[in-house]
């Protein structure tokens, strides 16, 4: 089944975006930032629908890195600290 299925049966609102869409591009929905990293690799990220002053809020921060904060979920959770670190690498996060 399709994302826009599933998210559809859950009546929520959703449609794939393209960049080569006329109206997208004019209305600057999409948003390319230099990613968080190793590589700098860029973002492509739904910019903000809302325009102040005729300008879309600006994006100070890239998206974090996968497992950024996964030490300090796991030990919100009630993981020791010293298994936070080994096992995400280990197994992954699903374990």
């Amino acid at each position: 089944m399709e994302r826009a299925q599933i998210l559809a049966r859950g009546a929520c609102r959703a449609m794939p975006i393209s960049s080569r869409n006329p109206q997208v591009k004019h209305v600057q929905a999409l948003v390319m930032v230099k990613g968080a990293g190793d590589n700098g690799a860029p973002v492509t990220l739904v910019n903000h629908p809302v325009r102040y002053d005729g300008k879309a809020a600006s994006i100070r921060l890239a998206p974090q890195r996968l497992g950024a904060q996964t030490k300090e979920v796991l030990a919100e959770l009630g993981f020791a600290r010293r298994d936070c670190g080994a096992r995400p690498r280990r197994r992954g996060a699903r374990g």
